[in-house]
């Protein structure tokens, strides 16, 4: 409500409006960077160059900038997302990639997902003290929110989790409806395609994260059925890492 925003700003001393703009946008233009970063850090040496065309695939996609000027969290997410993958393939026993996952999951409780698929495939690459390690990294910042958010409302998801999802098939088929959107109204096949076939390549069959992530994040929305905005932020997210 405007009186309640009104006091809100008076409380922080700041536009709540034009910051969210504004971080919403540096945010889409820091995907653009860190979609460039992730497919360097995957191509040789000598066909790095090259990665400058997923840079300009996101930057290009206009239903990105939308979102990045949107107010909504659907960008910062995406950068959140995407430098974790690429921290992660950098130097998967750093403590970036736990930390990035956290914040992700501090933003979005999809970001849980994400540190299930990389302490998985550190346990694969590494040994389960790998896995356990990046996980427990990971609970060391979002754990102690978590209990706290768990404590105060009672409940392990956000409120609006409980208020938008039911138990119907009809949420299956409308998340299903919501993919076909992406893919044919957001008209993001064309860059989907181009990602799938790049699992052919022999490099791209040692890197399975990003794909993990994108295959349990996509099995995720479908039944939880989407969101009603246009362009599907939902599954938005993913294009950096497409």
């Amino acid at each position: 409500a405007g009186p309640e925003r009104e006091a809100r700003e008076k409380e922080i001393h700041a536009d709540v409006e034009r910051w969210s703009w504004a971080l919403g946008t540096l945010s889409a233009a820091g995907s653009v960077v860190a979609a460039w970063a992730l497919a360097a850090s995957l191509l040789p040496e000598e066909r790095r160059a090259r990665a400058g065309y997923s840079a300009l695939l996101v930057g290009g996609y206009a239903p990105f900038a939308f979102w990045g000027a949107s107010g909504m969290e659907t960008t910062f997410f995406a950068l959140l997302v995407t430098l974790a993958l690429w921290r992660y393939v950098r130097q998967a026993s750093s403590w970036g990639a736990p930390l990035l996952t956290a914040l992700s999951a501090l933003t979005r409780p999809e970001g849980v997902l994400l540190s299930l698929v990389l302490s998985a495939d550190a346990a694969r690459r590494g040994g389960r003290r790998r896995g356990a390690t990046f996980f427990l990294r990971f609970l060391s910042v979002y754990g102690p929110y978590f209990c706290w958010r768990f404590w105060y409302y009672g409940r392990p998801l956000p409120n609006t989790f409980y208020a938008k999802v039911s138990d119907t098939f009809a949420q299956v088929h409308r998340g299903a409806h919501y993919l076909g959107e992406f893919l044919g109204v957001a008209r993001a096949a064309p860059i989907v395609l181009l990602a799938v076939l790049a699992l052919f390549s022999k490099r791209a069959r040692g890197v399975l994260a990003p794909w993990a992530f994108v295959v349990l994040y996509t099995a995720y929305v479908v039944p939880v059925g989407g969101v009603c905005f246009p362009s599907s932020p939902f599954l938005l997210v993913l294009l950096p890492v497409f």
